[in-house]
């Protein structure tokens, strides 16, 4: 076979071949219109290159699907259509009329303040009235009329002395040691002289104690015994009427006694005396801090010791429950 005639064989196959690919194609075409052409019309946007589609909302049950891509990534450019937004029509908005009842406010009571009482402060000396002759008379009030005169001495053998309340020109209101408790009087200031004492003593029958004080400190305190129940200890504002030092201690009263002008609410008379009782001492420590006297105020012997020293004729004495 010559040259020309291979050529033109070799050319009739590429034509041959064209063509097949040609009719390949108008066959695809073909068949693509037909799909489009059996689809029922749709309305398609103008499609921005590069935009991607909005994926559907979930609804129950589903989750989003993970696609991986390997390989290179291209992102083209990205062209932002503009973005229109309708207008926004809010309606009316009608609020109903509000009603607020009336407010009731019940009354305030407010209760009474109690206010603490000021603590009581004592002075740090108290005049005291000894007589001077051998009776005192005494009056009701200043050139009022006499109601009664006491010895001096006493009948127990012991100096009268009265504690001072008040002074009135030439007359002094004093206390007396005189049943009934808390006796007040008025003597004329010519038949009595003056001092002062330091201390004052207190008796807390509750507590079973007895303390002197210098105005409001304590110098000395100490457990002591009371009356009983049938026999007690009175209370109120009395004073000391005498100091009786007993050396060698009494069996009964310990070191000594301290008179009080007190007397006791049940005995008239008690031991040959006439009731009266005194701070004294014992020998029956066991049964301090207990209510077993007869309305004495029993101490151990060096407490009483310690009290008569500090406490002289005319000290004041409050006794409280």
């Amino acid at each position: 076979m010559s040259k020309a005639t291979t050529s033109k064989a070799i050319t009739s196959k590429a034509l041959t071949r064209v063509g097949l690919i040609a009719v390949a194609i108008s066959l695809g075409v073909l068949a693509t219109l037909l799909v489009v052409t059996s689809r029922s019309a749709e309305v398609v946007g103008p499609r921005v290159a590069g935009a991607t589609e909005a994926t559907p909302a979930l609804v129950a049950g589903d989750w989003p699907a993970t696609t991986t891509t390997t390989g290179p990534t291209t992102t083209g450019p990205t062209t932002t259509g503009p973005t229109t937004t309708g207008p926004t029509t809010t309606g009316p908005t009608t609020t109903g009329p509000t009603t607020t009842g009336p407010t009731t406010t019940g009354p305030t009571t407010t209760g009474p303040t109690t206010t603490a009482p000021p603590p009581t402060v004592h002075p740090s000396s108290f005049t005291v009235a000894d007589a001077i002759g051998s009776r005192v008379e005494l009056f009701s009030a200043p050139d009022g009329p006499r109601t009664e005169s006491m010895d001096n001495p006493t009948w127990e053998g012991l100096a009268m002395v009265f504690l001072v309340l008040d002074r009135t020109d030439d007359w002094l209101q004093v206390r007396v040691s005189r049943r009934p408790n808390g006796m007040v009087a008025w003597v004329r200031a010519a038949d009595v002289a003056l001092r002062t004492v330091p201390n004052w003593i207190k008796v807390e029958i509750g507590a079973k104690r007895v303390t002197v004080f210098h105005a409001d400190t304590p110098l000395v305190s100490a457990t002591v015994a009371t009356g009983k129940s049938a026999t007690p200890t009175p209370t109120g504002s009395f004073f000391v009427d005498g100091v009786v030092p007993l050396s060698p201690p009494h069996r009964a009263y310990g070191a000594g006694q301290v008179s009080v002008s007190a007397f006791s609410p049940t005995l008239e008379s008690f031991g040959g005396g006439i009731g009266q009782i005194a701070l004294h001492g014992t020998f029956a420590t066991g049964l301090l801090g207990q209510e077993t006297s007869n309305g004495c105020v029993r101490m151990d012997n060096h407490s009483i010791s310690t009290v008569m020293d500090l406490a002289p004729t005319g000290t004041p004495v409050e006794i409280v429950a």
